[in-house]
Order: structure tokens, then C-alpha cells, then sequence
């Protein structure tokens, strides 16, 4: 049956008539709830742990250019005047940069096509930067390892990212006091 005709009915008159789909109550936009405006790090680390689970990833350090190119993601390597950008489904990464810097950028990139972000980038980025570490570092990983080898340097070369995605993921897995310098 046609649905769209018992949706149409000239019976609603305002927001204040009841959906006529699901029959919850309609509000005017004044009055709706706000789309969270702040980082919601939890997701995006969440999202991170699913890609773990739902595609197998070999690491530390986590090969990315695979999960990249599963996900429909073309990467290119070349002179840009960014740090690394999403331009549809590619994945613009520049050769000058290192190349812990360039796992990150990747992860950053994969973490913006996941999320499906646009908008405030005071929201979307570190949300992008939490789900990249998350993808390079996951916590429970990066525990276990910080459990045998405590030394940050060890660390850097066991995940293949800088001191600061480092720093970064063991204080959002709340264990920078258990690692030597």
C-alpha cells in the first residue's frame, strides 16, 4: 500500500499534531533537542575499536592502506599545501612529511570518512584525532604493551607514531605514569 497517501492527511494541521509515522510527538525546532556542539571522543574512539573488530588489521604497527582501500579509500602521496585531507574518497597525504606523521594523517583521515564529518571543525577535529589514536593505539593494545616495555621511545617504534600521538594516547588510556621517558 501506498504509504504516503495516510501521511499527507489534511487532518495535521501544526507540530503540535503527533508524527504520523510513528505517532511520538512532533516539536517546533526551538524547542528540539541540540546536536551535541562539543568533541564526542567516546564515539569516535568507539568507532575506531569497531573498525578493530570488524576488519582484521595487522600490527603494531597497524597497516592502514589496506583498511583504507577496504573502506573505498584511494590514498595519494604528493606536494600539498595541508597536513592531510579528505577530499571525497580520496585521502591526500604530503610526501614532506615523516612517516609517523603520515600513519597519522592517514588514520585522521579515515577517522573524518568514518565519522562522517563536515562542519565545526572545533568539533570534528579532535574528534578525528581521538579516533586516529584510538586506531593506532587502541587502549587495551597500548596497556599491554606499556605493561612490557614501559619506555616511550620503545613505544614510538612498536606503534610507528610521533612522542606526541604517543603522549596523547596514554593519557586518554590514563596511563602516562607508567611509562619512563
Amino acid at each position: 500500500s501506498d504509504w504516503s497517501s495516510d501521511v499527507c492527511s489534511s487532518d495535521l494541521v501544526s507540530v503540535d499534531d503527533p508524527c504520523p509515522i510513528c505517532s511520538s510527538a512532533l516539536v517546533p525546532r526551538s524547542e528540539a533537542a541540540e546536536i551535541p556542539n562539543r568533541p564526542e571522543y567516546k564515539v569516535a574512539r568507539s568507532a575506531a575499536q569497531k573498525l578493530h573488530r570488524d576488519h582484521e588489521i595487522p600490527g603494531p604497527p597497524f597497516s592502514l592502506q589496506d583498511l583504507a582501500s577496504r573502506l573505498g579509500l584511494d590514498i595519494k602521496i604528493g606536494h600539498f599545501g595541508h597536513d592531510g585531507l579528505l577530499v571525497g574518497t580520496r585521502i591526500e597525504i604530503p610526501s614532506a612529511a615523516g612517516a609517523s606523521e603520515k600513519r597519522f594523517a592517514l588514520a585522521h583521515e579515515i577517522g573524518h570518512f568514518v565519522l562522517g564529518h563536515e562542519g565545526d571543525r572545533a568539533k570534528v577535529e579532535p574528534e578525528a584525532n581521538a579516533f586516529a589514536s584510538e586506531l593506532l593505539m587502541p587502549q587495551e593494545t597500548l596497556k599491554a604493551a606499556v605493561r612490557d616495555t614501559p619506555s616511550v621511545r620503545a613505544l614510538c617504534a612498536k606503534f610507528g607514531v610521533s612522542r606526541q600521538a604517543l603522549v596523547y594516547a596514554l593519557m586518554a588510556a590514563k596511563a602516562i605514569g607508567r611509562v619512563r621517558p
